[in-house]
């Protein structure tokens, strides 16, 4: 929780335990070494699952401080998993999360999302909430951005289509000497 709390602070300016506690009981899944008694043992897996952290956003049980909007707490878990996806910089925006929140609220069962409807569900979701409309120029680089981060890609099965990925997942292991 104390690498989450550093990133909030550092990259929002948020610096209260709740708020970090939130985000990782929300956003973090954590399986730990198959076989925590080894001296070496096999790696466990951290899962950053924005499924379960959009889920949250959307039932309205997690929201972040001061945030006006429901993609608020969405852009403090794009800041966790840049920081901890990425090997180089990307300083996720206000712009970012609200854009992958209306590809997820705009989603089908296979979580895809038609290129053609994407500027029309972004721009209504800003409109709902008071914000600016965007440009489709503003809008296809954000949808770059979102897909150097890995939280979507074209889809293998409808190429006219955005899949959102649900998770990424990262080993690690155990330091004991």
């Amino acid at each position: 929780m104390a690498a989450v709390r550093d990133i909030l602070s550092r990259d929002l300016q948020v610096t209260d335990d709740a708020t970090a506690d939130a985000l990782v009981t929300h956003l973090v899944v954590i399986t730990p070494p198959e076989d925590p008694i080894e001296p070496n043992p096999r790696p466990g897996i951290v899962e950053l699952n924005l499924g379960k952290l959009v889920a949250a956003l959307r039932d309205g049980t997690l929201m972040f401080p001061g945030s006006t909007v429901p993609w608020g707490m969405l852009l403090g878990g794009l800041a966790v998993w840049e920081d901890q996806w990425l090997a180089m910089p990307f300083h996720a925006t206000e712009t970012d999360a609200a854009v992958l929140w209306a590809l997820w609220k705009t989603r089908d069962s296979r979580d895809m999302v038609s290129k053609s409807a994407v500027v029309t569900a972004v721009n209504g979701e800003l409109s709902n909430h008071g914000r600016p409309a965007l440009s489709p120029a503003q809008i296809e680089s954000t949808l770059v951005r979102l897909r150097h981060l890995k939280c979507i890609e074209t889809a293998r099965s409808a190429v006219n289509s955005f899949w959102l990925r649900e998770c990424v997942q990262m080993q690690y292991s155990s330091d004991r000497q």
